[in-house]
């Protein structure tokens, strides 16, 4: 029976895998040099639960797995719990909560599963909590969080999804990181109250809407990363008066308008990007973009700059501000402009709005051109008049916006153009594609052999028109992507819909799934082709994968446009071995 302390040197024994001082009668304090062994391996024991006064408990960067024991709720004095960078696995013990002694918990970096516990999100004392690096799912906005001491917060890289909440039960908050999880919905105003917030990151979720102005009152905020999501509207002017705001990152968006001159006088903003979002107009030519890497603003229709943004110089016409606002807003009908002369009434109304409206009970009359709506504000109650119209080139935008800067008061007082940019070809074939001196494809605009009458429907006679397109003379996206998948397989193939060679198989759609299921690539591949397809196959096999999706007898499982974009994108990275042709997503 051993007895005394234990001694500080058994923090030099590297190899230890299995320390085992059950049974004896030791005293005093375990020495610090115990954390310097890193190789433990196997589960956490349940006779943890004897040590009652144990108030710290460091088992991170091994190789412990297993489920958290239960036991560790019985610990009534336990304060730090840091078990992460192991392998342990299951969910997360709600009996956990029942530690109310507990300050600091680092899960981080395992393999734990589940739902957060309701439970989890009620410990009063809890100011550090990292249980980011796991595969954790569920929402967190459907519980009650009720945690006054949090300062630190990360619950990155998981799988939770749903809406954010307005609150985490601490007005405390320093850092708070939910990146790499699947959150949608709009980012809370009330963030902005979290008066000590010094870095905040959402990255890379599915968050939509506008960024909230409330955020600039986050005067501690030194690093602001909402980069890979859904945003969209402007950047909020009042963000050019964070006096401590080091870092923002805005790419990868749908952001609009122009970038507010005054953010570049923001003497603490020393990095920023908001490449690949709609931005237009001058590029701030002080503090953080007076020489701005050509990667932080790519994507945009920006100019100006110094000559490492790669931006060209700003026409003078370009220079001036303007009171217009365009908005891009993705949904389930596709992608929608909103263009609004007036910047309060953009922060009114919305597309739901105006699709909302358009319902009969709000018609207040209808004429040949098209009709007229009354619709309100989801918002604030705003009411506005919504006019229709059947013919969608009987004003040109340009003219709109001129009526839309006119102000006379016996004049009605236009606010906004919202129109899709969706374009129906009617059926895609080769002879609606050319090719101009860069290897890029246009859409004709013309399109012979397409009839169209009062009713908006369509006769088409084509052998690239889609099935349905032939049987109800309807067009919508879902046909056009037919006859896109007709032209993958004729540049794959080397062989026309219209040709008579198909034998058995009557259609060259149900031939070339035939060949993709059944044949090897050097039996349906253009012969012109054959030579690359040892070095292209992935490629070629990716597309005809790609053609075949597009051409499904079901209109709803052909891929729409945005999808079709994105595969070529990745499957083809910069350019196609097809023909070397490109395909760049201006094309849909």
């Amino acid at each position: 029976m051993l007895s005394g302390k234990i001694p500080e040197e058994i923090g030099s024994f590297w190899s230890l895998k299995f320390l085992d001082l059950g049974g004896n009668v030791l005293a005093g304090e375990i020495p610090p040099s115990i954390a310097k062994l890193k190789t433990f391996a196997g589960e956490i024991p349940e006779l943890i639960i004897k040590l009652k006064n144990l108030e710290i408990l460091h088992l991170f960067s091994n190789n412990l797995t297993g489920k958290i024991p239960v036991a560790l709720s019985t610990l009534p004095r336990l304060q730090v719990l840091q078990l992460w960078s192991n392998k342990l696995s299951g969910e997360i013990p709600k009996s956990l909560s029942a530690c109310k002694s507990l300050q600091r918990i680092r899960l981080q970096e395992n393999g734990l599963s589940g739902e957060l516990p309701s439970e989890f999100t009620k410990l009063p004392l809890v100011y550090f909590l990292d249980i980011s690096a796991n595969k954790l799912l569920g929402r967190i906005d459907s519980r009650k969080w009720e945690m006054p001491s949090l300062q630190m917060l990360s619950l990155a890289r998981n799988s939770f999804l749903g809406g954010l909440p307005d609150s985490f039960g601490s007005d405390n908050l320093e850092n708070l990181d939910l990146s790499h999880n699947q959150f949608s919905g709009a980012i809370p105003d009330k963030f902005g109250r979290l008066s000590d917030l010094m870095q905040l990151n959402l990255s890379k979720n599915k968050l939509s809407g506008e960024i909230p102005d409330e955020l600039s009152s986050c005067e501690k905020l030194v690093s602001l990363d909402l980069s890979q999501n859904k945003l969209s509207g402007q950047i909020p002017a009042s963000f050019s008066e964070m006096p401590v705001l080091g870092q923002l990152d805005l790419s990868h968006n749908e952001l609009s308008g122009e970038v507010p001159a005054n953010l570049g006088k923001e003497e603490s903003l020393v990095q920023v990007n908001i490449s690949h979002n709609h931005f237009h107009g001058g590029l701030p030519s002080t503090g953080a973009f007076l020489a701005i890497n050509a990667s932080a603003v790519t994507g945009n229709n920006l100019c100006g700059g110094d000559k490492t943004s790669g931006l060209p110089p700003c026409r003078r016409d370009e220079e001036g501000k303007s009171n217009s606002e365009l908005k891009r807003v993705e949904n389930e009908d596709g992608t929608w402009e909103l263009l609004f002369f007036n910047s309060k009434v953009s922060k009114s109304i919305a597309i739901e709005d105006i699709i909302i409206s358009m319902k009969e009970e709000n018609l207040i009359s209808r004429g040949k051109k098209g009709a007229s709506y009354k619709g309100k504000s989801i918002t604030n109650n705003m009411q506005f008049i919504l006019q229709k119209t059947n013919d969608v080139n009987s004003i040109p935008p340009s003219e709109v916006a001129e009526l839309g800067k006119l102000h006379h008061p016996n004049v009605v007082k236009l606010f906004g153009l919202c129109r899709s940019n969706k374009v129906l070809v009617g059926y895609m074939s080769p002879e609606k594609i050319i090719i101009d001196g860069k290897d890029e494809p246009h859409l004709i605009a013309s399109l012979p052999g397409l009839l169209c009458v009062d009713d908006n429907k369509c006769f088409i006679s084509s052998a690239y028109a889609a099935p349905e397109t032939r049987e109800t003379k309807d067009i919508s996206e879902r046909s056009d992507m037919y006859g896109f998948g007709l032209v993958l397989i004729e540049l794959l193939t080397g062989k026309c819909p219209a040709d008579a060679e198909f034998g058995e198989h009557g259609s060259i759609v149900k031939w070339a799934r035939y060949c993709y299921s059944d044949c090897h690539l050097d039996m349906w591949i253009d012969p012109m082709m054959r030579g690359n397809a040892s070095i292209n196959q992935n490629e070629m096999v990716e597309t005809m994968n790609l053609a075949l999706q597009c051409t499904a007898t079901e209109p709803t499982a052909r891929p729409c446009a945005n999808e079709v974009s994105k595969t070529l994108e990745s499957a083809l990275k910069t350019s196609s071995c097809v023909l070397g042709l490109k395909f760049p997503s201006s094309l849909f």
